[in-house]
């Protein structure tokens, strides 16, 4: 593959040594993942780019602004799905017990909430995106005819499978698969739901879009996700905390920047809710698992914030203890017959 910069071609040599996926061990699990990720490849380039600039010449490959864009949309183009498919992968392989074993996850007045948020009823079929450990999945199955969970995390699978066996779950089903493709025909459920997913998500339209699809005409499109702060500068500190904590996040949205994904995917104004995951943050630090060396800094960085509310959220210190609070909005639209659907999407 070349990279054509300029007006010169890059050949691989060049700059694909820059991307190393296997090459770093996490000292927790022994999973090789990938140390030098698309951000590294990105900071890379920006450091030969500087040097550039700094030198007084582009040197022989003839850069212009145009041309770095182009690497660098090259790069990402080329390296993202695969080293945040395999982030996915490691970050939740190693989560699917904690992660679904956590109080404020598994909490049972939010799962409720959600449910009833629906309006979900005995004739329902519901489908949940990027299920996770099956907690949506079987909150619903209780109240539903049917309700299906897809993930592409095996490890994930294997804990909702043994969560529906624990409370006797007959009427639900799991997929391993791709989110941005769903293996569904169209209109197939009634209820398509998606919990904590979408911060995760490179293209989180792509997956609405999908979750639309497989909706039926007047069934309910709902999305719960932690929202970030108004203010961008407090949005850039919480969501460079998260890559911190959970190297696999890629952000969090404003409440309203949800709102618009509806919008953008054909679906009419939202109702909305919203309420808060509360915690101390040893819990949350004991279910995550960022890099050797991180766990540190997103302590200095939750008690800084304590004092000067640079990541948007309450938190607040009580002698040692460090408790937070992450905003959830909840959203839900019925998606319309689906003449008007495809027109609003065009």
């Amino acid at each position: 593959m070349l990279l054509t910069v300029g007006n010169k071609d890059i050949p691989p040599p060049a700059w694909h040594h820059w991307y190393k996926p296997g090459h770093h061990r996490h000292k927790r699990s022994g999973y090789y993942g990938s140390k030098q990720t698309l951000k590294e490849c990105i900071r890379r380039v920006n450091h030969v780019i500087e040097g550039i600039f700094h030198s007084g010449g582009p040197g022989e490959y003839g850069f212009s602004l145009c041309g770095i864009i182009a690497l660098e949309l090259s790069l990402m183009a080329s390296m993202t799905a695969t080293s945040h498919q395999e982030l996915i992968l490691d970050q939740f392989t190693r989560q699917a017990i904690p992660f679904s074993n956590a109080k404020t996850i598994a909490d049972e007045s939010a799962l409720r909430l959600l449910v009833e948020f629906s309006r979900a009823g005995p004739q329902d079929s519901v489908l949940d995106v990027a299920c996770g450990g099956g907690l949506v999945v079987c909150a619903f199955a209780k109240v539903v005819q049917h309700a299906t969970g897809i993930d592409v995390t095996p490890a994930m699978l294997d804990r909702s499978r043994a969560l529906a066996r624990d409370e006797g779950l007959s009427n639900v089903s799991w997929k391993q698969g791709d989110v941005e493709s769903l293996p569904y025909p169209d209109g197939a459920f009634t209820i398509v739901v998606s919990r904590f997913t979408f911060h995760h998500f490179q293209n989180p339209l792509a997956v609405l879009k999908e979750m639309v699809r497989v909706c039926a005409p007047n069934g309910h499109v709902v999305v719960a996700d932690v929202a970030v702060s108004t203010d961008a500068a407090k949005a850039a500190e919480f969501n460079r905390m998260e890559i911190l904590r959970d190297p696999s996040h890629v952000r969090a949205m404003q409440a309203s920047e949800l709102r618009e994904l509806f919008r953008s995917a054909g679906l009419p104004e939202p109702r909305a809710t919203a309420y808060e995951l509360r915690d101390e943050l040893e819990n949350l630090l004991r279910r995550s698992f960022p890099n050797p060396g991180d766990e540190q800094k997103i302590r200095e960085i939750f008690a800084a914030s304590a004092l000067d509310d640079r990541l948007g959220i309450p938190v607040r210190r009580q002698e040692s203890r460090i408790h937070y609070a992450y905003p959830v909005a909840v959203l839900a639209a019925l998606k319309p017959p689906s003449e008007l659907s495809g027109a609003a999407a065009k």
